[in-house]
């Protein structure tokens, strides 16, 4: 999940205009949740591509707004944030959404498995958990993106800043797992 985004951003990044963005991110989307939803084939085919569909348009709305963010000519710290602040709006707007909300595969989720990585759940919420996945996803992107013109020390801040946010994560998780064992 870390750097999950990364491929569709520099996908996103080529793209010529906002309907191929959308169009990118909505196939994306399909294949995400066709694959991380297939156990409802066992219940209802139908409704599975259905379903499938109406979430990958969230995609496909978080795929716009990344490429509004990707050709902004605003700094490079608002472009990685406002990917962050895209994913989780469509990611709230997904999830709690009278009658259609759906919230299945947040983004957070991905670290389910991973006790040190959740903890920091319990400070920020899903949301905000998937928020700085979504962050370190953009600084990786800004990192591997082409870029004509990029200062000196762009790169090396890219990198000390999704470092910054992994070990934050990793170190509160560690010292909050070491509290529990204590009797």
């Amino acid at each position: 999940a870390w750097f999950a985004f990364v491929p569709l951003f520099l996908i996103i990044s080529h793209a010529q205009n906002r309907s191929q963005a959308l169009g990118y991110s909505l196939i994306a989307g399909m294949a995400f949740f066709g694959f991380s939803m297939h156990w409802l084939t066992n219940v209802t085919p139908v409704g599975w591509i259905l379903l499938a569909f109406m979430e990958s348009v969230y995609f496909a709305l978080f795929g716009w707004l990344a490429y509004e963010g990707i050709y902004s000519r605003r700094s490079l710290v608002f472009r990685i944030i406002w990917i962050g602040l895209a994913w989780t709006a469509t990611e709230i707007f997904r999830s709690e959404m009278p009658v259609f909300g759906f919230g299945w595969n947040l983004l957070a989720y991905s670290q389910a498995s991973y006790p040190v990585m959740i903890q920091s759940a319990n400070i920020f919420g899903a949301y905000g958990l998937g928020f700085l996945i979504a962050v370190v996803n953009g600084c990786l992107f800004e990192l591997l993106a082409p870029k004509k013109n990029r200062k000196r020390g762009v790169p090396a801040a890219l990198f000390a800043a999704a470092l910054l946010i992994l070990g934050a994560i990793l170190f509160y998780g560690d010292r909050t797992l070491a509290q529990e064992k204590k009797p």
